[in-house]
């Protein structure tokens, strides 16, 4: 099986100021150290994690930059994490098993994440 991590699992794992911190971090390392469990992100969650983590606006202090930005390559180094692209694909709920084909609800939401031409 194959998890998704989203920016907020990131931020509680790796910033200790949260009550969830402890717990999040504990289950990321077994799995990262499990090569049978899977995880998938994507860059926009990297890059969600390096910008909230470094805004000295949100965290006092925010993590450096460098230190950020290792992070978030940590993942992508890893045998056992896939960086998912966001391309048309991904973001038709049909193909994915998300709507049943027919079910109706309007336009395609493939066409409604193109960009204009």
């Amino acid at each position: 099986m194959r998890y998704g991590l989203d920016t907020n699992v990131l931020i509680y794992a790796h910033l200790p100021v949260f009550a969830e911190s402890r717990q999040v971090r504990g289950y990321l390392q077994r799995g990262l150290g499990d090569d049978r469990c899977r995880f998938a992100v994507t860059a926009l969650v990297l890059h969600e994690f390096v910008h909230i983590v470094t805004d000295a606006r949100r965290f006092d202090p925010p993590v450096a930059m460098a230190e950020a930005v290792t992070i978030a390559g940590g993942y992508l180094d890893r045998t056992n994490v896939e960086c998912l692209p966001v391309d048309e694909r991904s973001v038709d709920w049909r193909s994915n098993g998300w709507m049943p084909s027919g079910s109706g609800g309007g336009a395609s939401p493939t066409r409604c994440w193109r960009p204009r031409s």
